[in-house]
Protein backbone atom coordinates (compact mmCIF):
# COMPACT_ATOMS: atom_id res chain seq x y z
CA UNK A 1 0.00 0.00 0.00
CA UNK A 2 1.42 3.37 -1.01
CA UNK A 3 1.41 6.07 1.62
CA UNK A 4 0.41 9.63 0.77
CA UNK A 5 3.22 11.67 -0.72
CA UNK A 6 4.99 14.01 1.65
CA UNK A 7 4.98 17.70 0.87
CA UNK A 8 8.14 18.56 -1.11
CA UNK A 9 10.85 20.17 1.00
CA UNK A 10 12.06 23.59 0.06
CA UNK A 11 15.62 23.89 -1.20
CA UNK A 12 16.26 27.05 0.81
CA UNK A 13 14.84 30.41 1.71
CA UNK A 14 14.80 33.05 -1.01
CA UNK A 15 11.81 35.26 -0.26
CA UNK A 16 8.38 35.10 1.26
CA UNK A 17 7.41 33.29 4.44
CA UNK A 18 10.57 32.65 6.47
CA UNK A 19 8.67 31.08 9.35
CA UNK A 20 7.10 28.51 7.01
CA UNK A 21 10.47 27.77 5.47
CA UNK A 22 12.01 27.20 8.90
CA UNK A 23 9.22 24.82 9.94
CA UNK A 24 9.43 22.84 6.69
CA UNK A 25 13.20 22.64 6.98
CA UNK A 26 12.95 21.50 10.61
CA UNK A 27 10.48 18.78 9.65
CA UNK A 28 12.86 17.53 6.97
CA UNK A 29 15.79 17.48 9.40
CA UNK A 30 13.76 15.57 11.99
CA UNK A 31 12.60 13.06 9.37
CA UNK A 32 16.20 12.47 8.35
CA UNK A 33 17.55 12.12 11.91
CA UNK A 34 15.74 12.84 15.18
CA UNK A 35 14.53 15.61 17.47
CA UNK A 36 17.60 15.72 19.79
CA UNK A 37 19.86 16.31 16.76
CA UNK A 38 17.87 19.35 15.65
CA UNK A 39 19.38 22.75 16.46
CA UNK A 40 18.57 26.28 15.36
CA UNK A 41 22.10 26.59 13.95
CA UNK A 42 21.66 23.49 11.80
CA UNK A 43 18.19 24.70 10.86
CA UNK A 44 19.58 28.01 9.60
CA UNK A 45 22.04 26.14 7.37
CA UNK A 46 19.28 23.89 6.04
CA UNK A 47 17.03 26.85 5.28
CA UNK A 48 19.85 28.86 3.74
CA UNK A 49 19.59 31.83 6.12
CA UNK A 50 21.87 33.47 8.68
CA UNK A 51 22.26 31.86 12.09
CA UNK A 52 20.38 34.78 13.63
CA UNK A 53 17.36 34.52 11.32
CA UNK A 54 15.48 31.69 13.15
CA UNK A 55 15.50 33.69 16.38
CA UNK A 56 13.21 36.29 14.82
CA UNK A 57 10.44 33.67 14.95
CA UNK A 58 11.59 31.17 17.59
CA UNK A 59 13.46 32.36 20.70
CA UNK A 60 14.71 28.84 21.34
CA UNK A 61 14.40 25.24 20.16
CA UNK A 62 11.47 24.51 22.45
CA UNK A 63 9.46 27.33 20.87
CA UNK A 64 10.10 25.74 17.46
CA UNK A 65 9.05 22.31 18.71
CA UNK A 66 5.83 23.61 20.24
CA UNK A 67 4.92 25.39 17.01
CA UNK A 68 5.49 22.19 15.02
CA UNK A 69 3.62 20.04 17.55
CA UNK A 70 0.58 22.31 17.59
CA UNK A 71 0.53 22.38 13.79
CA UNK A 72 0.91 18.60 13.61
CA UNK A 73 -1.90 17.97 16.09
CA UNK A 74 -4.23 20.23 14.13
CA UNK A 75 -3.35 18.37 10.93
CA UNK A 76 -3.95 15.04 12.69
CA UNK A 77 -7.37 16.23 13.84
CA UNK A 78 -8.27 17.25 10.29
CA UNK A 79 -7.19 13.87 8.91
CA UNK A 80 -9.17 11.99 11.57
CA UNK A 81 -12.31 14.07 11.06
CA UNK A 82 -12.13 13.61 7.30
CA UNK A 83 -11.70 9.85 7.71
CA UNK A 84 -14.61 9.63 10.14
CA UNK A 85 -16.89 11.46 7.70
CA UNK A 86 -15.95 9.02 4.95
CA UNK A 87 -16.37 6.08 7.31
CA UNK A 88 -20.14 6.43 7.42
CA UNK A 89 -22.73 6.89 10.18
CA UNK A 90 -22.22 3.52 11.91
CA UNK A 91 -20.21 3.81 15.14
CA UNK A 92 -17.94 0.82 14.40
CA UNK A 93 -17.07 2.24 10.98
CA UNK A 94 -16.24 5.64 12.44
CA UNK A 95 -14.11 4.07 15.16
CA UNK A 96 -12.14 2.07 12.61
CA UNK A 97 -11.70 5.13 10.39
CA UNK A 98 -10.41 7.24 13.29
CA UNK A 99 -7.96 4.55 14.40
CA UNK A 100 -6.58 3.86 10.93
CA UNK A 101 -6.27 7.59 10.17
CA UNK A 102 -4.18 8.05 13.32
CA UNK A 103 -1.84 5.21 12.34
CA UNK A 104 -1.48 6.52 8.79
CA UNK A 105 -0.65 9.99 10.07
CA UNK A 106 2.18 8.59 12.17
CA UNK A 107 3.58 6.83 9.11
CA UNK A 108 3.07 9.56 6.50
CA UNK A 109 3.99 12.58 8.64
CA UNK A 110 7.11 11.26 10.34
CA UNK A 111 8.52 14.70 11.13
CA UNK A 112 5.38 15.84 12.93
CA UNK A 113 5.02 12.45 14.62
CA UNK A 114 8.55 12.53 16.04
CA UNK A 115 8.16 16.06 17.38
CA UNK A 116 4.70 15.47 18.88
CA UNK A 117 5.96 12.44 20.79
CA UNK A 118 9.44 13.72 21.65
CA UNK A 119 10.76 13.77 25.20
CA UNK A 120 12.15 17.27 24.66
CA UNK A 121 8.73 18.69 23.92
CA UNK A 122 7.08 17.01 26.89
CA UNK A 123 9.91 17.26 29.41
CA UNK A 124 11.79 20.55 29.13
CA UNK A 125 9.00 23.04 29.77
CA UNK A 126 5.29 23.14 30.44
CA UNK A 127 3.06 22.69 27.40
CA UNK A 128 1.98 25.85 25.65
CA UNK A 129 -1.72 26.54 25.50
CA UNK A 130 -1.68 25.94 21.72
CA UNK A 131 -0.23 22.44 22.07
CA UNK A 132 -2.48 21.61 25.00
CA UNK A 133 -5.62 22.76 23.18
CA UNK A 134 -4.71 20.98 19.94
CA UNK A 135 -3.90 17.78 21.81
CA UNK A 136 -7.16 17.91 23.76
CA UNK A 137 -9.12 18.35 20.51
CA UNK A 138 -7.59 15.14 19.13
CA UNK A 139 -8.22 13.34 22.41
CA UNK A 140 -11.86 14.47 22.37
CA UNK A 141 -12.39 12.61 19.09
CA UNK A 142 -11.59 9.33 20.83
CA UNK A 143 -13.42 10.29 24.01
CA UNK A 144 -16.49 11.24 21.99
CA UNK A 145 -16.94 7.85 20.34
CA UNK A 146 -16.19 6.11 23.66
CA UNK A 147 -18.95 8.12 25.34
CA UNK A 148 -21.28 7.30 22.46
CA UNK A 149 -20.51 3.60 22.86
CA UNK A 150 -20.61 3.45 26.67
CA UNK A 151 -23.36 5.97 27.39
CA UNK A 152 -23.64 6.55 31.12
CA UNK A 153 -22.51 3.01 31.94
CA UNK A 154 -18.97 4.18 32.74
CA UNK A 155 -17.77 7.13 34.84
CA UNK A 156 -15.75 9.80 33.06
CA UNK A 157 -12.49 8.67 34.63
CA UNK A 158 -12.87 5.20 33.08
CA UNK A 159 -13.95 6.63 29.72
CA UNK A 160 -10.83 8.80 29.63
CA UNK A 161 -8.72 5.80 30.59
CA UNK A 162 -10.11 3.84 27.66
CA UNK A 163 -9.43 6.77 25.32
CA UNK A 164 -5.80 6.72 26.46
CA UNK A 165 -5.68 2.96 25.84
CA UNK A 166 -7.00 3.40 22.30
CA UNK A 167 -4.47 6.18 21.68
CA UNK A 168 -1.64 3.97 22.96
CA UNK A 169 -2.66 1.21 20.55
CA UNK A 170 -2.58 3.37 17.42
CA UNK A 171 0.47 5.33 18.53
CA UNK A 172 2.31 2.10 19.28
CA UNK A 173 1.56 0.69 15.83
CA UNK A 174 3.06 3.75 14.12
CA UNK A 175 6.01 4.00 16.51
CA UNK A 176 7.03 0.35 16.17
CA UNK A 177 6.88 0.54 12.39
CA UNK A 178 8.87 3.78 12.26
CA UNK A 179 11.49 2.32 14.61
CA UNK A 180 11.92 -0.62 12.26
CA UNK A 181 11.02 -3.14 14.95
CA UNK A 182 8.27 -4.63 12.77
CA UNK A 183 9.36 -4.23 9.16
CA UNK A 184 12.99 -5.25 9.71
CA UNK A 185 11.92 -8.48 11.38
CA UNK A 186 9.22 -8.96 8.73
CA UNK A 187 6.63 -9.56 11.44
CA UNK A 188 3.83 -7.84 9.54
CA UNK A 189 3.29 -5.88 6.35
CA UNK A 190 2.10 -2.29 6.39
CA UNK A 191 -1.49 -2.74 5.11
CA UNK A 192 -2.03 -5.54 7.65
CA UNK A 193 -0.62 -3.39 10.46
CA UNK A 194 -3.02 -0.54 9.71
CA UNK A 195 -5.99 -2.89 9.38
CA UNK A 196 -5.04 -4.79 12.54
CA UNK A 197 -4.77 -1.59 14.57
CA UNK A 198 -8.26 -0.67 13.43
CA UNK A 199 -9.55 -4.16 14.23
CA UNK A 200 -8.26 -4.08 17.80
CA UNK A 201 -9.59 -0.62 18.56
CA UNK A 202 -12.98 -1.75 17.22
CA UNK A 203 -12.81 -4.76 19.57
CA UNK A 204 -12.32 -2.35 22.45
CA UNK A 205 -15.44 -0.46 21.44
CA UNK A 206 -17.42 -3.66 20.90
CA UNK A 207 -16.65 -4.49 24.51
CA UNK A 208 -18.00 -1.11 25.59
CA UNK A 209 -21.22 -1.62 23.67
CA UNK A 210 -21.64 -5.09 25.20
CA UNK A 211 -20.97 -3.69 28.69
CA UNK A 212 -23.60 -1.03 28.14
CA UNK A 213 -26.13 -3.64 27.04
CA UNK A 214 -25.46 -5.83 30.08
CA UNK A 215 -25.79 -2.86 32.40
CA UNK A 216 -29.08 -1.93 30.76
CA UNK A 217 -30.48 -5.42 31.34
CA UNK A 218 -29.46 -5.33 35.00
CA UNK A 219 -31.19 -1.99 35.45
CA UNK A 220 -34.35 -3.34 33.81
CA UNK A 221 -34.69 -6.15 36.35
Amino acid sequence: MALAKRRPARAGYHHGDLKRTLIDSALELVRESDVPSLSLRELSRKAGVTTAAPYHHFPDKHALLTEIAAEGLKLLQQRMLAAAMKGGPALRDRVRALAEAHVRFGLEELGYFKVMCSEELNRDKAETSAVSEAGENVFELALGVITEAAGDSLPERERRGLAVTAWAMVYGASALWNMGALRHKKLIDLPTLIRSAGDHVVLLFDGLVAHRARRGKLRAR
